[in-house]
């Protein structure tokens, strides 16, 4: 899924097809949203690969390439049932996935 062309990349829609026939439909959907539109806060590019390097040395992340750099979106969504998306930035690298979130600079975890 996308929200404002920028991926959402906990939600994923799975479509299940016996032969011709569309027989289940299953994922997370983009619904009852809160999101703040200012950009204010938010990381640029050089500040979040500056804390990409910072990670790497706290966490002991080994990798000897970064492939990507994308804007995007974590969904999560609270016990009353409303959704928030949260602004990260996503690195491809050689060995794996790490997604950094574009507020608070914690590295998040997308399932």
């Amino acid at each position: 899924c996308t929200w404002q062309g920028c991926r959402v990349y906990n939600a994923q829609m799975s479509f299940t097809f016996n032969e011709d026939y569309l027989i289940m439909i299953s994922g997370t959907r983009i619904f009852d949203l809160s999101v703040q539109e200012s950009r204010e806060g938010v990381m640029d590019e050089l500040s979040v690969m500056m804390r990409f390097v910072e990670v790497v040395g706290e966490q002991g992340f080994v990798c000897s390439s970064v492939n990507g750099l994308e804007a995007g979106y974590v969904f999560s969504v609270a016990v009353s049932g409303e959704g928030t998306l949260n602004p990260v930035w996503h690195f491809a690298t050689d060995t794996g996935d790490v997604y950094i979130n574009a507020v608070t600079g914690r590295v998040e975890t997308v399932s």
